[in-house]
C-alpha cells in the first residue's frame, strides 16, 4: 500500500476526482510509492506559488500528474471543459504537469543545489504507442492488437542491447505474416503524444506525417508457431529519425528509421579498438582522432558515411562513436541484434565529419582532382580501417582492432 502525505486532501483543496484518485493510489500502488496530493511549490518563475495535483515519488523517479474531472474534450490540440452547458478552453493538462515538473525541479535545485540527487531525478522522454497490426501472408484484413491504454516508451534509454516489451502475452493466429505496423500517437501539435525533451528543458511534440493513420509499417516476414512465443526486436535509430525542420515549431519531425529482426536469429558484434594504433594507421594523432565504428551488410564493403543515398556507396547498417574511458587509449564497442550473416566492420578517426545522416560529407567514389584544381566535395574527408566478420545466432563475434 502506498504512503500518502497528507493522508487526505485538505478541505480547501478538495475535489471529488482528486479524492477518488488518491484512494486508488493508496490501495493499488505498492509500498515503495509515496503520494503527495495538492503539493504547493513556493514561488515559481511567474512570482507566485504553483500547485501540482499529485506528485508520485518512487526510487526510480517522480511523476507529476494533473487530475481533470467533468466533461472534457480535446480538438486539434485545444483542450475544453464544459461549464454551464458551454465549452470553455483551458490550459492543456500536459503543459500544466510539465510546468509543475520544472517548478519542482527548480525548487529542489534552489534548496539542495544543482548537483544534489534530489534535483537530478529523471524526467520522461517518450514515444507513445497505441497498438500494433499484423498482416497475414495469405491476405485478408490485418490483425489488430490494441492497447487498453497507450504505452509510453523512452527510446533514449533503450541502448546497448536494452529492450522493453511493447507486446507481451498477446495471442494471434498461427501462421506466416508479411509485415507488422506500429500504431503511434504522433499528430501535429498534439500534447500528450510522442515528444522530445532537450537538455535545456524545452519540450516539442514529435510529428509523423500520416503517423496516426498509417502507423510505422515494417515489412519483414515472420511466423507464429503453435504454442510458441515469437520475439521480434524493432531497432529504432534515433540519430537518423529525428529532424528539427525550420519553421515547424512547436513540432519536430519523427521520420523513423527502423529495422525488425527475429530475436532467435540474431547475434552480437563486439570488440576493442586501440586508438593510438588506429590514428597512426590513418595518418593522424591520437589526440586529433575522433573515433567511430561502422557496420555494413556484406563482406568487402568500401566504407561510406551515413548519407541516406547508396549512389556513392553503401550506407552503414549501424554507426556509433567510440568513447574511451578517461585516460585510456582503447575503446570498446558492442552492436547487438545483428541478423546472422556476413558484415564489414570499419573504424575511423573522422567520425565528426559524418555530421548529418542525410548529407554526404564523404564520397568514396570521388576522383583525385587535377593538379591545382579544387578537390570535389567529399574527397578523402574520411579514412577507415576495415575487417570482415561473420555473425552467428545467439553468440557474440569479437572483432578487435589492436
Amino acid at each position: 500500500m502506498a504512503r500518502c502525505i497528507p493522508d487526505v486532501i485538505p478541505a480547501a483543496q478538495h475535489h471529488e476526482e482528486e479524492a477518488a484518485l488518491l484512494a486508488r493510489f493508496r490501495t493499488e500502488l505498492p509500498d515503495e510509492f509515496i503520494i503527495l496530493p495538492c503539493l504547493e511549490v513556493p514561488y515559481n518563475q511567474a512570482g507566485r506559488d504553483s500547485e501540482a495535483d499529485f506528485v508520485i515519488l518512487h526510487p526510480r523517479g517522480r511523476l507529476v500528474l494533473e487530475a481533470k474531472g467533468g466533461e472534457i474534450r480535446c480538438l486539434q490540440g485545444r483542450w475544453e471543459r464544459k461549464k454551464s452547458g458551454k465549452w470553455k478552453s483551458f490550459h492543456p493538462p500536459f503543459f500544466q504537469a510539465r510546468d509543475n515538473s520544472y517548478e519542482i525541479r527548480d525548487y529542489l535545485k534552489r534548496s539542495f543545489g544543482k548537483e544534489a540527487p534530489e534535483a537530478g531525478m529523471p524526467f520522461n522522454h517518450v514515444v507513445v504507442f497505441t497498438g500494433i497490426e499484423l498482416q497475414p501472408a495469405g491476405g485478408g484484413a490485418p490483425i489488430a492488437v490494441s492497447f487498453s491504454t497507450p504505452k509510453s516508451i523512452n527510446v533514449l534509454q533503450l541502448q546497448n542491447g536494452t529492450t522493453t516489451n511493447l507486446v507481451e502475452g498477446a495471442n494471434v493466429p498461427v501462421g506466416q505474416y508479411s509485415w507488422l505496423r506500429l500504431l503511434i500517437s504522433a499528430d501535429q501539435n498534439l500534447q500528450g503524444g510522442s515528444y522530445i525533451r532537450l537538455k535545456d528543458g524545452r519540450q516539442f511534440a514529435l510529428f509523423i506525417p500520416s503517423g496516426s493513420e498509417s502507423g510505422l509499417k515494417l515489412v519483414r516476414g515472420f511466423s507464429v508457431a503453435q504454442g510458441n512465443i515469437t520475439r521480434l526486436v524493432v531497432d529504432f535509430d534515433l540519430r537518423k529519425s529525428i529532424v528539427a525542420p525550420p519553421g515547424q515549431l512547436p513540432n519536430w519531425f519523427l521520420k523513423p528509421v527502423l529495422r525488425v529482426v527475429d530475436e532467435l536469429q540474431v547475434g552480437t558484434l563486439a570488440g576493442t579498438v586501440n586508438l593510438a594504433t588506429l590514428a597512426t594507421a590513418l595518418g593522424t594523432t591520437e589526440s586529433a582522432c575522433k573515433p567511430g565504428i561502422y557496420v555494413y551488410s556484406g563482406t568487402g564493403v568500401t566504407p561510406d558515411d551515413m548519407d541516406g543515398n547508396n549512389a556513392d556507396g553503401i550506407d552503414p547498417l549501424v554507426y556509433l562513436p567510440l568513447i574511451p574511458a578517461a585516460g585510456a587509449s582503447t575503446a570498446t564497442y558492442n552492436v547487438p541484434f545483428l541478423e546472422a550473416g556476413a558484415y564489414t566492420v570499419a573504424t575511423t578517426c573522422n567520425f565528426d565529419v559524418d555530421a548529418s545522416p542525410a548529407v554526404s560529407e564523404y564520397d568514396p567514389t570521388a576522383q583525385a582532382p587535377a593538379p591545382g584544381a579544387t578537390p570535389p566535395a567529399g574527397y578523402q574527408t574520411m579514412k577507415f580501417r576495415s575487417k570482415n566478420a561473420t555473425v552467428n545466432s545467439a553468440v557474440t563475434t569479437t572483432v578487435d582492432f589492436p
